[in-house]
């Protein structure tokens, strides 16, 4: 079975490439918003609990460094475990 390549227009930086078009959304989603947020600062407030900390966890993993607040500085502490990082209050 021959590859099908054309050439498809990326609707999330709206470039046009030669690539597959039969290309997993998935892999190309996630290679893209990776490059999203990579070295990106997002703010981000109630960090320390529900979608907050889901937000704040997913972001991370994709290179994002955060800023993040909360009420609840314990939830906040959870959400943001380890020395490494800079907690102020």
């Amino acid at each position: 079975m021959s590859e099908n390549l054309n050439t498809c227009q990326d609707p999330l930086d709206q470039s046009v490439s030669t690539r597959s078009c039969e290309e997993t959304g998935t892999e190309h989603e996630e290679k893209m918003n990776a490059q999203q947020f990579d070295g990106k600062v997002v703010v981000i407030t109630g960090a320390g609990s529900g979608i907050g900390r889901a937000l704040a966890l997913n972001l991370a993993k994709r290179g994002a460094r955060l800023a993040l607040s909360d009420i609840d500085t314990e939830g906040l502490a959870e959400t943001v475990p380890g020395p490494k990082h800079s907690a102020r209050t």
